[in-house]
């Protein structure tokens, strides 16, 4: 497929960035396009569906059952047996630097804060160190909240292989270039290094902000969803290393003793968070050889 109908397919110029905050704190939302129905009320700021802009039926309909901050008393303090639930399943382990942490210096930290509705149960607790702690404050809507409500609605989006490999040159091209020079990293210089005409821009420009995405989302919250042998491996295969090495499903097989169908689940996961199925070739036989003379391509630019 052609990348401006595969863009038209997942209409990516209505793309969003996140969705509303009961969807997610109930993890989807149990009305979708039905909010096209709800009436518009302004003085609600905080009631309003980021997505469609409508009062939110979650607060209208179903009220009793948010776990908004308004219709139940919250308690900040957690409770030592929550402490205890919590220290046992996260092993004294900090949840975002992976350190190990004497009970001294363990954080207990509301994932949804308290200051926006979170409640003090163990689902809502992790371990973080206190660095990691100081650093993360409230704002959790980039960190947690659903990346595009698109996908949430309508399902992953299929990428083919032609589009993956797209994708991971684009990757490659934006840690050369951070490598270099940080400011360097946007749209328009990376266009004018490869020197693009405006029809092959927009093309590009598509591939382009995917891998942005998929970056932010390596760079920034892997730690949240991935093991650590998890994020080995997809920096290992992606480049993000003083190299900027990529390297072959293979290659990452035999450097972690693993089958390439482990490093191809790994790479499913990874891409589903930005919206994307990969559609790799069914034969393995026919899929490394395919992909050992795509990264061999990569690795010549």
């Amino acid at each position: 497929m052609e990348v401006k109908d595969w863009a038209k397919k997942i209409d990516w110029s209505r793309r969003i960035k996140a969705v509303c905050k009961p969807c997610w704190e109930i993890k989807y939302c149990p009305y979708g396009s039905l909010v096209e129905y709800m009436p518009h009320e302004d003085d609600n700021k905080e009631k309003i569906c980021r997505i469609f802009g409508h009062i939110c039926p979650v607060f209208k309909v179903a009220e009793p059952f948010t776990e908004t901050k308004e219709l139940r008393n919250i308690s900040r303090i957690i409770p030592r047996e929550v402490q205890l639930k919590v220290s046992r399943r996260d092993n004294n382990i900090c949840q975002l630097c992976s350190k190990s942490l004497l009970d001294k210096d363990i954080h207990f930290d509301h994932i949804i804060p308290w200051s926006k509705g979170g409640s003090s149960d163990e689902n809502n607790i992790r371990i973080l160190c206190p660095e990691c702690n100081l650093k993360r404050g409230n704002n959790f809507e980039s960190e947690l909240l659903v990346i595009d409500f698109n996908e949430l609605a309508n399902g992953l989006i299929d990428l083919t292989q032609e589009m993956l490999y797209d994708i991971i040159v684009s990757i490659f091209i934006i840690n050369n270039i951070r490598k270099e020079n940080e400011n360097d990293l946007t749209l328009e210089n990376i266009f004018s290094k490869l020197h693009l005409n405006k029809q092959q821009e927009e093309t590009a420009e598509i591939v382009y902000k995917l891998a942005f995405e998929l970056d932010d989302f390596i760079s920034q919250y892997l730690n949240n969803y991935f093991n650590k042998i998890e994020i080995e491996k997809i920096k290992y295969r992606f480049g993000y290393n003083k190299q900027i090495k990529i390297h072959t499903l293979q290659d990452t097989a035999k450097k972690f003793n693993v089958s390439v169908t482990n490093i191809q689940e790994t790479e499913k996961k990874l891409f589903n968070f930005i919206g994307l199925n990969i559609k790799y070739l069914k034969n393995e036989n026919e899929l490394v050889t395919y992909d050992n003379k795509m990264i061999q391509e990569i690795t010549r630019l």
